[in-house]
């Protein structure tokens, strides 16, 4: 398949998917599983709190429910959790969560994804395998919500025509995945993603509501992963 022939059907794709938000987002709405758990929300909650967000993931109360949150998620499938590797690629990206706090999906343009790869490199170590994009896209997810979309290979990659991810830890990627996702975002629309993202179904006890809610780019993932799972029609490569 030529390239042009690609970015058509990643079009048709993209559409389906914002066509059929309301649906999947009811399926979402629903599903317990789907929606942050004690560890995740304690995340939120530090950095809510914190002076700025590198003063929040510098705490080791934070990496420590970061660590156990990940683990829930399955992020590192495949290879032993390491806390150590986890520390090291928090103090990395530290330095670089400033300049994009704030940022969201909803505001990234087309072809500024490209942009986003320092992050993803910044905390590529944290899973010791070749396979890195659901380890970093997921960790990444805890520290920008609004802005980094936690990628798979059960939803994402076959919304991108794949059928995984690719081993290759390149920016290109990132730059295609973000052209795809934002893409997304708009049509499903801001004030849609921004009503869903203050949805909280399923509140954890004792935590304040605030922190319970999904970042707007968990809304998109979960606009993907719904449309998939609901399987009313096919998202393999075409």
């Amino acid at each position: 398949m030529d390239e042009a022939a690609k970015r058509r059907a990643q079009a048709r794709r993209t559409a389906a998917v914002a066509r059929a938000f309301d649906r999947s987002w009811s399926s979402i709405l629903a599903s317990p599983g789907w929606w942050p758990a004690a560890p995740q929300v304690a995340c939120t909650r530090l950095l809510r709190e914190a002076a700025g967000p590198a003063a929040g993931v510098g705490s080791q109360d934070f990496a420590s429910h970061l660590g156990r949150s990940l683990r829930q998620w399955r992020a590192f499938r495949g290879a032993r959790f390491d806390g150590r590797r986890l520390r090291r690629s928090l103090d990395r990206v530290a330095p670089l969560l400033g300049s994009w706090t704030g940022t969201s999906l909803l505001r990234l343009r087309r072809g500024e994804g490209h942009d986003l790869f320092e992050l993803f490199d910044a905390v590529g170590e944290v899973k010791p395998t070749e396979r890195k994009w659901v380890a970093t896209s997921k960790l990444l997810y805890h520290l920008l919500p609004d802005l980094v979309v936690p990628m798979d290979n059960l939803a994402t990659a076959p919304f991108l025509g794949r059928s995984q991810l690719p081993v290759a830890f390149e920016a290109s990627f990132v730059e295609e995945a973000y052209a795809a996702f934002v893409e997304v975002a708009g049509g499903i629309g801001a004030a849609r993603i921004r009503n869903a993202a203050n949805a909280v179904p399923f509140p954890v006890s004792g935590a304040a509501r605030q922190d319970c809610r999904v970042g707007m780019a968990r809304v998109v993932d979960f606009a993907i992963a719904g449309y998939v799972r609901d399987g009313r029609a096919a998202l393999h490569r075409r």
